[in-house]
């Protein structure tokens, strides 16, 4: 009877299919190796030499920050899918010759500088509980855009710096997703983080996060145009973030750019424990411009303050609606 059990199970672990093990890989723009991605002193140095065919799920991409910085002026575009218990991961470096920051610099003409196009991917600049990876000099126009996660399911990024754009992040469409930790500032354009159309139809709470973030907004380039903080979307909670105007009278949107700080259009959504502050136009703004009703909204805890001018601390455009099939 032994034999028959140690058989079977030998029998059935011979079956198992064998699990791949996840692989880091590494980019250095100074490494003078192989350059095949292996390890640091075989380093791909640069974004486009990056073998995204050898990529699977579960592995990790170094990026050098060298012991201080190091700056790239090209698009990351992280092209791999992970999965959902396997995800892919981008990193800044994390031992010492490699964990200063990295600068990924659009010289005022890269749209999209990093970009995500795979789904189940992570971006993180975190090292010592620091941010060490800034995105820079996006396009400023209206459109112009630094970080895109557009039209992918529940990528995260977190710790990371947006240093001047038109919009800090397009989040939109797909689904899921978190942005957490990070700063973004020097936005010009429409928004700092714009999550329209983002879980499509869905009917429920908690499917996307944006959290533990700051967000800076300056005067936009067109008048009109905003910037706002954040457009919302279904499924969304925002909560622990500081949004505010930068202040001075050549950096502070003024009302006639219609910047709201948080700026919802959908139902599901959580906005709670953020701090809003220096509000030209208004910092809660709850747009109903069909008479399709939006409905199952909180909206808790939330600390507004230094409006200027005519704009509002929070304002409703409920198309007659009341606001008890609204807020629940």
């Amino acid at each position: 009877m032994k034999k028959f059990l140690i058989f079977g199970i030998f029998f059935a672990v011979f079956l198992l299919p064998a699990v791949a093990s996840a692989t880091n890989w590494y980019v250095d723009n100074t490494a003078n190796g192989e350059n095949n991605g292996t390890s640091w002193t075989k380093a791909w140095t640069s974004f486009g030499a990056i073998d995204w065919a050898k990529i699977q799920p579960g592995d990790t991409i170094y990026i050098s920050g060298g012991t201080a910085s190091k700056t790239y002026t090209e698009r990351l575009e992280i092209k791999k899918s992970g999965t959902a218990l396997s995800r892919i991961t981008v990193r800044v470096g994390q031992n010492a010759d490699h964990s200063g920051t990295v600068i990924i610099d659009a010289s005022g003409t890269i749209n999209w500088a990093l970009a995500v196009t795979g789904n189940y991917v992570t971006v993180d600049g975190e090292h010592a509980g620091q941010r060490h990876l800034v995105v820079r000099n996006a396009p400023t126009n209206k459109e112009g855009t630094a970080v895109a996660l557009d039209g992918t399911v529940d990528p995260i990024l977190r710790y990371v710096e947006i240093d001047t754009a038109g919009i800090g992040i397009v989040f939109a469409g797909g689904s899921g997703g978190v942005i957490e930790r990070s700063y973004i500032h020097g936005i010009r354009g429409d928004a700092g983080i714009r999550c329209n159309a983002r879980n499509g139809a869905a009917t429920q709470y908690d499917l996307t996060f944006i959290r533990y973030n700051e967000i800076q907004l300056n005067s936009a380039l067109n008048t009109g145009s905003g910037p706002d903080g954040i457009q919302g979307c279904r499924g969304l909670t925002i909560h622990d973030n500081q949004l505010y105007n930068a202040s001075g009278p050549t950096n502070s949107p003024d009302q006639t750019n219609h910047s709201d700080l948080i700026q919802i259009q959908a139902d599901y959504v959580k906005i709670y424990n953020n701090v809003l502050s220096n509000m030209t136009d208004s910092g809660i703004d709850l747009d109903q411009w069909t008479d399709a009703a939006i409905r199952h909204i909180r909206i808790y805890n939330n600390i507004l303050r230094g409006v200027i001018g005519s704009s509002t601390g929070m304002r409703f455009y409920t198309s007659g609606v009341p606001l008890t099939s609204i807020l629940d």
